[in-house]
């Protein structure tokens, strides 16, 4: 297979895997879909000065939007709902005022979502996750005893199952440095055809060369799926897996003592013994390893 430009960055295989993933997606209102984007953006865009007033506004406003969301594109593509979802919790967690209804709210969104996660990507998976770590109730009040305890395991569910699907997906054998998995922007044609690069498959009038192209097509396509799937794997198993550590050991330190609990979860949830060792002793001696302290990192905090 011939191509004129490698992808070499991760973020063009995710433009095409993107592209592929809206043209071969369930049939949707594309319009309704973009404006719906730019209303949720309008809620997003904060600045400094804004007032008080403005503020509530855009709670309200995001709250009225994930209404929506839920209601009209829950049972839609579950990709598409999921961003959504995300685009919405982010504005809730953006909004600067003191009322911690914003964040029970983007908790409450995040997971109606995702029991719907096996629908939808690992990278939507691991966003919306990151909304879900307030022991609140609805109304943004501390929950405590054993409402606190049930609503604990729920997220320590969420979280420990998204780390299990990072690394159930990393393929070990897999190097995005090997040449056979090399993804390119534009494929030239076979040179038989003596087309230039850029044209279609429909310019190919010999049916066997044009099934070839289309045969390489579909393979550079499927690369790119897969350069994605496993750049956003590696780099949430770098990044993430750390803060779910520090969820579950801040959250288990907690009253009420559940550690039993926790060792369970760990078991069917996290193969690596040194891992549950870490987080089990961490809770155990209420004690956050030096590694896991946060360090000049540019990783957003929740």
């Amino acid at each position: 297979m011939r191509g004129r430009f490698w992808l070499c960055g991760f973020a063009f295989a995710a433009a095409v895997l993107f592209g592929h993933v809206s043209a071969a997606g369930q049939e949707r209102d594309v319009q309704k879909y973009k404006d719906f984007v730019e209303r949720i953006s309008r809620y997003n865009r904060a600045k400094i000065d804004d007032t008080v007033a403005w503020k509530q506004e855009r709670l309200q406003g995001l709250e009225r939007l994930g209404e929506e969301v839920e209601k009209e594109y829950r049972t839609s593509d579950p990709e598409i709902y999921a961003r959504l979802t995300v685009s919405v919790c982010g504005g809730l967690h953006g909004v600067d005022l003191m009322d911690r209804r914003r964040h029970s709210l983007a908790q409450r969104y995040a997971m109606a979502a995702l029991e719907k996660r096996a629908e939808f990507s690992l990278e939507l998976q691991c966003d919306l996750v990151g909304y879900v770590t307030q022991g609140i109730d609805t109304e943004g009040k501390a929950l405590k005893g054993d409402e606190f305890a049930a609503l604990r395991k729920q997220q320590a569910v969420l979280w420990l199952d998204t780390w299990k699907r990072i690394e159930a997906t990393i393929e070990k054998d897999w190097d995005p440095k090997d040449p056979k998995n090399r993804v390119y922007l534009n494929l030239a044609p076979p040179l038989e055809t003596g087309l230039p690069s850029g044209v279609g498959p429909e310019a190919i009038e010999d049916p066997k060369l044009r099934a070839q192209f289309e045969a390489d097509i579909e393979e550079n396509r499927r690369k790119a799926e897969k350069y994605n799937i496993q750049s956003i794997a590696r780099d949430r198993q770098k990044y993430w897996i750390p803060w779910a550590k520090r969820f579950l050991i801040g959250t288990y330190m907690e009253a009420p003592d559940k550690i039993e609990e926790l060792r369970v979860l760990l078991e069917d949830y996290v193969e690596n013994e040194a891992d549950r060792k870490q987080i089990l002793d961490a809770v155990k001696y209420k004690q956050l390893p030096d590694e896991l302290e946060l360090k000049n990192t540019t990783q957003p905090a929740r």
